[in-house]
């Protein structure tokens, strides 16, 4: 339902990467399934079909997923943090998270919220507060951390003989380079 969920927001993904979950297994066998029923020429005369090339990471590899890895538990530990004790209903919880998800849109935010919005019975209102919460968090502890890391997404030459380095040595004098 995520993947039917991200497809109607953002578009059909062409390429995917999981780790070797069972869910993750299960659903890719259930979307080959479907795409296997279909009538594939009534689609093609339809509409352009793009498939999704689901790759997995190798098992007992997390690692290789640590990026993402990383990313959900700064999700998970911002909204433990912001929802406490809290247990939403379904639409709310799924609106927050389609709120934090956010959009490179330009549009404003839709009000101004506050603590009083728990206290009253209007779903929505509690789901932008919390919304509101989990970015200030988001900003704060988790934006500052995400640096590029270009090491991993350039390929770099290692250094030989008669190239030009800089030797940076916390004991000499400031703004001296040998």
């Amino acid at each position: 339902m995520a993947l039917r969920r991200m497809a109607a927001r953002r578009g059909w993904p062409v390429k995917m990467y999981s780790d070797n979950g069972t869910n993750f297994r299960g659903a890719d066998a259930e979307i080959s399934r479907s795409f296997a029923a279909l009538d594939k020429r009534a689609v093609q005369e339809k509409a352009s079909h793009r498939g999704v090339e689901w790759s997995f990471i190798p098992p007992g590899s997390p690692h290789i997923g640590g990026a993402w890895e990383r990313l959900i538990r700064a999700v998970k530990t911002a909204l433990r943090v912001v929802l406490k004790k809290r247990a939403l209903r379904e639409e709310t919880l799924l609106t927050l998270l389609a709120e934090v998800e956010g959009t490179s849109s330009p549009s404003p935010t839709p009000g101004s919220f506050n603590n009083d919005d728990f206290y009253l019975r209007r779903q929505w209102r509690i789901a932008q507060r919390l919304t509101d919460m989990f970015w200030q968090r988001w900003i704060k502890e988790v934006l500052p951390v995400l640096t590029p890391r270009p090491k991993w997404c350039t390929d770099e030459q290692t250094i030989k003989a008669g190239d030009l380095v800089l030797v940076v040595d916390p004991n000499l004098p400031r703004n001296t380079w040998p």
